[in-house]
């Protein structure tokens, strides 16, 4: 996925844990976390948390098979803004950027 998001031209920093993630987002500028949700040690749901608490505009997607009734819930719960599910398709991928960043914006006009 890196590598097509790099030839869409998004500049994309990759992390191999959550905790590694999280220095990312406390040293760099980020516009859109994307996760997997089944990370080892921290899993996507406790990185989305940590990450919203310092970045409360932040854009965060995550991917995952799992697809539990309750999911718009625990999303909301945990500040994920759109999921993914696998498997998936790249295009599916850019449409959920594309949304992603739609309510990025609503989301800094409604803050106005």
């Amino acid at each position: 996925m890196t590598d097509l998001l790099l030839l869409d031209g998004y500049e994309v920093t990759t992390a191999e844990d959550a905790q590694s993630a999280l220095h990312i987002l406390e040293q760099h500028a980020v516009d859109l976390l994307i996760t997997d949700l089944g990370l080892p040690l921290m899993d996507g749901w406790d990185l989305a948390v940590a990450a919203r608490r310092c970045h409360p505009q932040l854009g965060i997607m995550a991917i995952s098979s799992w697809q539990g009734k309750d999911a718009p819930n625990k999303m909301a719960e945990h500040g994920i803004d759109l999921m993914v599910w696998k498997p998936f398709r790249f295009d599916q991928i850019r449409q959920a950027i594309v949304q992603t960043a739609g309510l990025l914006a609503a989301r800094a006009a409604d803050a106005r």
